[in-house]
Formats: structure tokens, sequence, C-alpha cells
């Protein structure tokens, strides 16, 4: 059975503050380079929008790429540098293809999946597991294990990282990683500072799947305080359909709540909620199975409202303060700003947006067939897109 997929975005939730004391640099576009020889896909950006991650089997983007694999890289929009993230701490190429990056603020820590058995020492699980590079040092670790250090029997599926790099949370069907797991899947939070591993799903019946057709949907606040994800049921009341909940861990409490449940709805063909979570409160904005539809987000006191248009069965990214970005049904990216009008961004598809909302990455979907599958970023400041994946 087909079930559709509820988003989840985070809100700053006291980022704004941590962001100024940041004081990153601005970002300056990057010059044309040699665009990458092979798609690329699953770009994230740094708050800032300074670093963007991507995940591209081009062999071009850097010297000595000969592993014929997918892998993670990273650009600095300022240095106008492109690095390979997925190796071993000493450097050494994948054996096997990486996926589905996030970044920190500042770029140093960048967290992926990977399929790879030689990333790192004693890797026999045969499993994909979590990582985390840090580029200051080139130290790479593996996540997804227990605090004792055993290695997880099942996969892992989803990796985030908070702003500073410090707290990750991964999802994975393993179920050795802690004393007692009975649930079929699992969302674990990593304190890398705290040396750390807490289960976050603790609350959540066994009854409750984690899983859809798009994979498992995980999240963190940029301040690391909030983790948010989904799970998904048989509906009791329709044979075959499906009820989908939101969920919220705070860091304050502990524990993990549900925010909104909404089944799906075979008379009224309505989808599951997307769940805004706020600096003080949370937002739900239900689907209501129209091809658009305008929904007005109110911010807390202090910050701008704004509006979010949702296009039925597409794609759509929506995060931060007082910004959204969606993906319509023709394929083009929009901006919708917080007077509601909506800016064009490109063709293209799989946007994702910086925390400060003013750089948008996604993939180009113009041009001649040799420009295709490309990641670029649209500067909100100066109107322009620039490539990113490119030497």
């Amino acid at each position: 059975m087909h079930r559709r997929t509820f988003l989840i975005a985070i809100g700053a939730g006291g980022l704004l503050a941590a962001v100024s004391a940041m004081a990153a640099p601005a970002v300056a576009d990057s010059p044309a380079g040699t665009p990458g020889n092979g798609a690329s896909s699953q770009a994230a950006v740094s708050t800032t929008g300074r670093y963007v991650v991507f995940r591209s089997v081009a062999t071009n983007l850097v010297a000595g790429d000969t592993n014929g694999k997918a892998d993670i890289f990273i650009r600095d929009r300022v240095a106008n540098t492109t690095k390979r993230v997925s190796v071993t701490s000493g450097g050494a190429q994948a054996n096997a293809d990486s996926s589905r990056p996030s970044v920190s603020w500042d770029g140093r820590y960048v967290v992926f999946l990977s399929a790879a058995s030689n990333l790192v020492p004693g890797d026999t699980n045969g499993k994909v597991d979590a990582y985390r590079k840090d580029l200051a040092t080139g130290r790479l670790v593996r996540i997804n294990t227990s605090a004792a250090g055993a290695q997880a029997n099942a996969a892992a599926d989803t990796v985030r990282v908070s702003a500073d790099g410090n707290r990750i949370v991964f999802a994975t069907t393993a179920s050795n990683l802690v004393a007692g797991d009975n649930r079929p899947g699992d969302v674990f939070l990593r304190d890398m500072a705290a040396g750390a591993l807490k289960r976050i799903t603790e609350a959540v019946p066994s009854t409750r799947d984690l899983d859809n057709d798009y994979g498992v949907f995980a999240d963190i606040s940029p301040n690391g305080q909030i983790s948010t994800f989904s799970t998904f049921y048989a509906d009791p009341a329709f044979p075959g359909h499906y009820c989908g909940q939101a969920w919220v861990w705070s860091a304050g409490t502990g524990r993990s709540v549900v925010k909104a449940t909404k089944c799906d709805d075979p008379e009224a063909s309505r989808g599951y909620p997307q769940v805004y979570a706020l600096n003080d409160g949370f937002a739900p904005v239900l689907h209501d199975g129209m091809l658009s539809e305008q929904v007005l987000v109110t911010r807390p006191a202090g910050y701008p409202s704004f509006t979010v248009r949702i296009d039925a069965d597409c794609g759509r990214d929506v995060s931060g303060w007082g910004k959204a970005v969606v993906r319509d049904c023709a394929g083009q990216v929009h901006r919708i700003g917080n007077d509601g009008q909506t800016t064009i961004v490109a063709p293209g598809k799989e946007p994702a947006v910086s925390d400060d909302g003013l750089s948008v990455a996604y993939i180009d979907t113009s041009g001649a067939p040799s420009t295709w599958n490309q990641i670029r970023v649209w500067d909100r400041r100066t109107g322009t897109s620039t490539l990113i994946s490119q030497r």
C-alpha cells in the first residue's frame, strides 16, 4: 500500500542568538568552474549558506577519485574549494556508495551514511553505517554503534547533525545498540561531546512503524535541543489505510510526545500533517488534497509570519525562521517570502534551505542534458544562481 509521507520542519528554537554570536563571514558567489561529469544530488546547506554538502558520482570534482562510487563532497562558497568527505581518517577512498549528508554551521563536521566496509577499522557488519567526519583533523568516526562500541546488527537509514556538530540523530532497525530494544526501528541521539547514546523512541508503541515508502524521517534542531520523527500505523477505521503521527523529543524533558496525528481519509483524500517546530510551540498545517493551498504560519512574537504554498504529491522543503521553499508540480523551485510573493528560483528539484533563509541549494534540471543533475545555489540577496558541483 502506498503511504504518503509528511514533513516536520525544525524552527530555530534559540538559534538566532547562537548564529549572531558565530558571526560567519559573508558568502560570495563562486566563479564558474569545471562541472561534475556525473549526477549530483542530496544537497544540504550550512546555517549561513557558506558550505554545501552533496552526493555525487562525478569523478572529476577532486583529484584521485578512482573508486567509481557515489561520494560525499563539501563546497566552500567563500574559498571556492571542493573536498571529498567520504574518505578514511588517512584519506583512503570508500569501497562502496555514500549518501545523505548533513553539515554543521561552520562546515567542520559532516555526517553521512555509507555502505563502505573500509572507512573505519573493524567494520565487519556488512551494513550501511552512519559516520561523522571532522574536516579540521581528518578524523572519521562511526556513529551508529552501542555505547561500548559494538557494531549495529542492521542498517542506519537517516542521519542529521546539529549546528555545532556535537549532537547527531540517526534512525536504524538495529536491535543491539541499547538494552531492551524491542521495536522494529528506532531513532537515536548521539552526543559526541558527552560520549552518550540515547534512544529517543522509547515511548513509541511497538506497533508504530518509522518507515514509509520514502524512508525514515528524523531531524534535529540547529541548537540540538529538539528532535522530530514520524511514525505510521494501520488505520483501525479503514482497513488498508494508514495514520501518521508527528513526534517531538525535547532535551528539556528528555521525553518524546505526539504533537499531531492524521489518518488517511479515503473520502477526502487528505494526507498527513506537517508540523513546524517553533521556539514557543508547534504549528500544524493540514494538506487538504487540493492542487495548491495557501497556508499562513504565524511565528513567535518578534518574528514575521510567512506563507507556504503546498502542492499535492510534489516535493517541498520548509524550514527556519520566516522562509519557505517548495517545488511545484512543474518542477520549479519557489521561495514564498514574508509578503506572500512567490520568487521562482529556477527549474529544479530537491531544494534545501540554509537556516538563515538566504541560500537555496537544488538540483538543476534546466539547459542541455550535459548540465542536468548539477547542484546549484540560489542566493536571495543577489538573485543569482551559482554552480556548486564543480572542481
